[in-house]
């Protein structure tokens, strides 16, 4: 019998769930009830088992700290500055010490870090760095210490940006991690031992012209790598005595490059997902050595209708396949040990009863010990330690414990003009319809919505709206086909998915006609400034949050990156650019906006919205704009989450309230 209990931690919330009794019609949740960051995140135990180390939020961003689950003491171990830097990610390097990836952005300007050197890419990036620490917070170090010699490698070589690229946490050398670093190549990896403790740096291989990516077992042997010729991506066999080999990746090929997961622990085999065969894209297992002896190319897992997408979990000690956990709407498992599912299956039994998904996060070296999250539908991210021996399962930590109620949204699937299935998400507030409506595309576009919670959908549907996410094609994870008639297709072929989706809301008398705004992030932007001008006689508003506006200027911007002809692929050339960037068609836009930016974005650059602003202004149009400082592509502050719900909620009350009777191009 498995007992759900709690584990208490002086910094950890461990409150029960709210009892999901919904505010009254007239009482709106807050705003920060939705945009406060999550209590916990990415969290993982110790080797030992005996210790979870997790990010925690505390004064607009998140720090890392570790929980001693005997004790059941929590300690901040390493705080970040949003000022200065953020957090990554951070990992166990052994019981006593962990290892943070940070994050930090540099405009090369006088005075900054970095003024007047040559860097990779153009003078605006972001930068990594790695700190280690002990897990009493002492002993910090930041790891990799720059060049000394300038002579030997100068500034022009020395590719500072990115410095995280952990190869191997080399588990049987508690004083060593192997890492691939830009040091003597701008554009090419070499690969090093580093000490953890004193920054020694010791070269194992030097960079190769075509590889960018090396793999390593887990005792730090070099036995794989990929990159690309030209576009042409290209895999090596790495030989005992470091000679590289090229492999034959012809049997392999596809339209779209296979994605290359990680080695086994023993450095035999390499995994990786591909559409080389057609439909969609599977898990294979090849030898490392490209040599038939050990082994003929292997289909580990096909998924019908859906892509592979996911994690995989190897046995600490004997490095065998236990796990593959994927996606198709929720998360699912497939079991490569059957004693490990045996072992499991308690714990998956019971969280599965409270949640659509169950993921499992982390475990220990003794395989005894386990970290789950569930979310789904109609609840939050929850976290979970289970522990076999004991036979307890203990809710760690609930998130958004603030929202009374989740709405759970429904799998729907729509038909396109052109008779072609969308599946999507309808999430509908309490009443009947029709509902004032959002259409929420996602970003990407090479990405999709799945079953889980999603705080911008939870946040409008609690304010009244009906808010449909459609994964039209372009997106992810329903099979080749699906994504590929989204290429070239940027407001042509993806943008009538979406607006066929508004159809079908408004057939089905979800949504009302005269109350319906787009809204979306990074290329959901993009379709909802698309909409402005392509359909403003159908519309109330629209939203952009670093939103793509010019195509020609976003093709220019990609083309500077290495490899970048992989993505220019994707998008549209000659006039097509032209008529489909909102940039170039700010005379036709005929709804007000609402346009959010930060200034550090370097996903989709600030330019993008300030040059359509200053046209707007030009023109007379209709908007409101909202540039975050210090903000990035993703929100990652939460006073930044904050300020763009609020500029959210007061924009589409304005616009969608039901006795609105003023013109579309009312004066903001």
């Amino acid at each position: 019998m498995i007992r759900l209990l709690a584990v208490l931690g002086c910094l950890l919330l461990v409150l029960a769930p709210a009892d999901g009794q919904a505010a009254p019609p007239d009482e709106l949740v807050p705003v920060s009830a939705y945009a406060s960051l999550p209590e916990m995140a990415a969290p993982s135990l110790s080797p030992d088992g005996r210790k979870l180390l997790f990010l925690s939020p505390l004064e607009d961003t998140y720090h890392a700290a570790v929980l001693d689950l005997e004790k059941k003491s929590t300690a901040l171990v390493l705080a970040a500055d949003p000022d200065q830097f953020l957090l990554n990610w951070c990992r166990w390097a052994n019981n006593d010490r962990i290892i943070c990836s940070i994050r930090f952005y540099d405009e090369l300007e006088a005075g900054q870090l970095g003024a007047g050197r040559r860097y990779y890419r153009d003078g605006r990036t972001t930068f990594t760095r790695m700190i280690a620490v002990d897990i009493d917070g002492g002993n910090r170090l930041q790891l990799i210490d720059p060049p000394s010699n300038r002579g030997e490698i100068s500034d022009a070589q020395w590719n500072a940006v990115d410095q995280d690229n952990i190869l191997s946490m080399l588990p049987d050398d508690r004083r060593h991690i192997l890492i691939q670093l830009n040091r003597e190549d701008r554009m090419r990896p070499s690969v090093y031992r580093l000490n953890i403790y004193n920054n020694k740096l010791n070269r194992v291989r030097s960079y190769y012209e075509t590889v960018l990516s090396w793999y390593a077992g887990d005792n730090g042997d070099l036995r794989f790598a990929i990159g690309f010729k030209d576009t042409d991506p290209a895999a090596y066999s790495v030989d005992t005595k470091k000679r590289i080999h090229e492999l034959d990746l012809s049997p392999i090929a596809a339209s779209v490059p296979p994605s290359f997961c990680c080695l086994s622990p023993d450095g035999r085999y390499v995994y990786f997902a591909s559409y080389h065969d057609g439909g969609t894209r599977k898990l294979f297992r090849l030898p490392a050595s490209g040599e038939s002896g050990e082994g003929e190319l292997v289909t580990l897992l096909e998924i019908e209708d859906y892509d592979f997408s996911g994690s995989l979990f190897w046995h600490p000690s004997r490095g065998d396949l236990l796990l593959a956990q994927y996606f198709t709407e929720t998360t699912r498992q497939h079991w490569f040990d059957e004693a490990f599912r045996q072992q499991l299956a308690g714990a998956f039994q019971a969280l599965q009863s409270e949640h659509d998904n169950v993921t499992l996060l982390s475990m220990d070296d003794a395989v005894n010990r386990f970290v789950f999250v569930g979310e789904g539908r109609s609840s939050a991210p929850t976290y979970y330690l289970y522990d076999h021996a004991a036979g307890d399962l203990r809710r760690l930590a609930s998130t958004y414990r603030n929202i009374p109620a989740i709405v759970a949204p429904q799998i729907v699937t729509y038909q396109t003009r052109d008779d072609y299935p969308i599946v999507a998400y309808l999430t509908l507030p309490e009443g009947a319809g029709p509902f004032p409506a959002v259409i929420l595309p996602h970003g990407g576009p090479n990405s999709r919505d799945r079953v889980r919670f999603d705080y911008w959908a939870q946040f409008l549907v609690s304010r009244g709206y009906a808010v449909l996410q459609p994964n039209f094609r372009g997106s992810t994870g329903y099979g080749l086909d699906h994504l590929s008639q989204g290429f070239e297709q940027w407001g042509l072929r993806m943008q009538d998915d979406v607006v066929d989706g508004l159809d079908w809301m408004i057939e089905e008398g979800i949504a009302d006609p005269h109350r319906v705004c787009f809204v979306g992030g990074s290329y959901g932007g993009y379709v909802a400034l698309t909409a402005a001008f392509k359909m403003p006689e159908r519309i109330r508003c629209a939203v952009s949050f670093a939103g793509v506006t010019d195509l020609g200027h976003l093709k220019k911007h990609v083309s500077q990156y290495d490899l970048g002809e992989l993505t220019l692929a994707r998008i549209q050339d000659g006039a097509a650019v032209y008529q489909n960037s909102p940039m170039r068609q700010i005379e036709q836009i005929d709804v007000p906006l609402l346009i959010v930016h930060g200034d550090l974005d370097r996903s989709v650059m600030i330019e993008q919205s300030r040059n359509l602003v200053a046209g707007l202004e030009k023109a007379g149009k209709a908007y409101r704009y909202v540039e975050q400082s210090g903000g990035d592509h993703f929100l990652s502050r939460e006073s930044q989450r904050v300020e763009f719900l609020r500029e959210l909620d007061a924009f589409l009350a304005k616009y969608l309230q039901p006795d609105l009777q003023e013109s579309p191009q009312q004066e903001l």
